[in-house]
Order: structure tokens, then sequence, then C-alpha cells
């Protein structure tokens, strides 16, 4: 009888396992986007040499005027292998379409 109590707890924990697993691994399904870096200076006398990410996507002029702490989309749209910066919205993309989520 424990000997098969344990082999239930190890099945349910097994279980359990895949599952979480499983539910993760459904949000990594997003597709690929390469973007463009732009070369920084990673220069600091401080505190020496690192290095610096910067995107073309990253700050576009057209967000000067809104408010802090709004949720902005930057739609995306290919150009070659990498994807470049198509427009900046206040409201939720069409499906279908590429974009990255951000609060500005």
């Amino acid at each position: 009888m424990k000997i098969k109590l344990l082999y239930a707890v190890l099945l349910i924990q097994t279980t359990f396992f895949i599952a979480l697993f499983a539910w993760h691994q459904t949000g990594l399904s997003a597709p690929s986007v390469l973007l463009r870096t732009v070369p920084v200076d990673p220069r600091d006398l401080l505190r020496g040499d690192y290095m610096i990410l910067r995107y073309e996507v990253g700050k576009p002029a057209e967000i000067a005027s809104l408010a802090e702490d709004q949720i902005l989309f930057s739609v995306l749209k290919p150009d070659g292998k990498f994807f470049i910066l198509d427009r900046v919205q206040t409201t939720s993309p069409s499906k279908g379409e590429i974009f990255l989520k951000g609060r500005y």
C-alpha cells in the first residue's frame, strides 16, 4: 500500500512539473525579431569599458508630447533581415503586426 502511495505522489509531482514547463513554453513562442544596434562609446573613466547596446528603435521623436507613465506600442516592419520602427501609437496594434510594448 505504501509503495502505491509513493508512486501516486511521484506521478502527481512529475505531472505538475511537466504542466508547469509546458505552460511557460507557450509564452516563448513569439517570433524572433532582429534589431539594428547603434554604436555607443562604452568608455567611462571611473568604471572602465563596458558593452552598451542601443537600438535604432530606441527613442523616436514622436513620443515627446506624451504624458509620463503611458503605455506605448512601437509597431515594427521588416527591412531586409532586420526590423525597423514603423510607427508609435498608444492603442493596441491590429492582429498580426509585430510590436514592442513599453511604458514612457
